[in-house]
Order: structure tokens, then C-alpha cells, then sequence
């Protein structure tokens, strides 16, 4: 997947949009996005764990609960060998 992380969740009934949080494993944030949809694709992430986060906001601009972090796992998915060079 080469650093693409996909993340679905529960739609909340009169969520205007939501706010994901991203933190490295040591909780430094390292991306906030608001979205309109309840599923996301992150992009360009280097392999390791991390921490997500989110709450939606209504119409009237009222913040839900925050969920727990979640951990979730970037692999190296690359999975091939450099090429050997020739003497």
C-alpha cells in the first residue's frame, strides 16, 4: 500500500463533519482533517504505529466525545529486494 492508510467509522445521526486526529506512537500529533464522510485514506505515511483519534461536530457546532486513541499499524509493505549492483 505504500504508505496509504484506509479508516472507516460509525456515522454519528446529525454529524455535520468529523475531525480525525493522527499521532506517532509517542502521541505528537501529526495531522488534523476534517472530513464530511464517515471514511478517510491517509497518504504518504512512513511504516510504523500510530494513534487516531475523532469526534464529529453538528450543525449547531456542538463537539461530541472524542473516541479513544486507537492504534493502528502502517506495514513496509514493499516486500522487494534492492537490486544488487555489479562489480
Amino acid at each position: 500500500n505504500q504508505g496509504r492508510l484506509d479508516l472507516n467509522w460509525n456515522q454519528v445521526q446529525g454529524a455535520k463533519e468529523y475531525w480525525l486526529t493522527l499521532a506517532d506512537k509517542n502521541g505528537k500529533e501529526i495531522r488534523k482533517s476534517k472530513f464530511t464522510g464517515n471514511k478517510t485514506s491517509l497518504i504518504n505515511l512512513l511504516p510504523g504505529q500510530y494513534q487516531v483519534k475523532i469526534y464529529a461536530i453538528d450543525n449547531y457546532g456542538r463537539q461530541s466525545r472524542e473516541t479513544h486513541e486507537r492504534p493502528v499499524l502502517v506495514p513496509d509493505s514493499s516486500g522487494l529486494d534492492a537490486p544488487k549492483l555489479k562489480k
